[in-house]
């Protein structure tokens, strides 16, 4: 892929950024950062100083190059973990609405579930769930598993379809902007690559540099 087709990339990736989150606007505005210094890049390689040698448009070149490559990691180091930080908050509030405290029958209902069947186990939770009854799923789900019977892996699930009916996980959001991230800085990335920067024809005693 050229270097304007990367350009093109960090383009169309902040204009799809928009997930409503409360750091949207900071991811954005560093995604904006790259693509300013990107287009300045790209501009310098194609229309370079023709008073200028090529040796020296190759060195600026690779001067610009290398001031990029810095923003990047500085800007990844920034931005993966706001995304992270985001998710874990995101997390924390869903749980907080859920609302899974166990009250003083919880003892009680853990001994009558663990002595139910698998079947009887699963009506007795998907009822539960379904009646937003969070302190009879937390007495399952909030002791350890050897108390209650059930697998740890069960202990997600259910906790999961709980979590579900209160609020929605935040795990597609972080996914999609870390993924779009992923794909900015990985296309910035090639932008910023050193090496083999520019092409030069004999026009000129400086040549035309045009973006590889």
């Amino acid at each position: 892929m050229s270097h304007v087709q990367n350009l093109a990339v960090l383009r169309a990736l902040i204009g799809r950024f928009n997930p409503d989150t409360s750091i949207s606007d900071k991811v954005k505005a560093t995604m904006t950062r790259i693509e300013k210094d990107a287009s300045g890049l790209i501009e310098i390689m194609t229309h370079p100083d023709p008073e200028k040698s090529s040796l020296a448009i190759d060195r600026i070149v690779g001067d610009e190059k290398g001031r990029l490559r810095d923003l990047i990691a500085k800007s990844r180091n920034e931005v993966n973990p706001l995304i992270a930080n985001w998710r874990a908050s995101a997390d924390a509030e869903r749980v907080k609405k859920a609302n899974l405290i166990v009250d003083e029958f919880a003892g009680e209902i853990r001994s009558v579930f663990r002595a139910m069947a698998w079947p009887a186990q699963l009506s007795f939770m998907a009822t539960a769930t379904g009646r937003l009854d969070g302190a009879a799923v937390a007495a399952v789900l909030n002791a350890p598993p050897v108390l209650s019977g059930l697998t740890p892996d069960q202990v997600e699930q259910f906790r999961e379809a709980y979590l579900d009916r209160t609020s929605k996980s935040s795990a597609p959001i972080a996914d999609a902007m870390q993924s779009c991230v992923d794909t900015f800085f990985n296309s910035a990335d090639n932008l910023a690559k050193p090496g083999g920067a520019a092409r030069h024809t004999g026009n000129s005693p400086a040549g035309i540099v045009q973006p590889a």
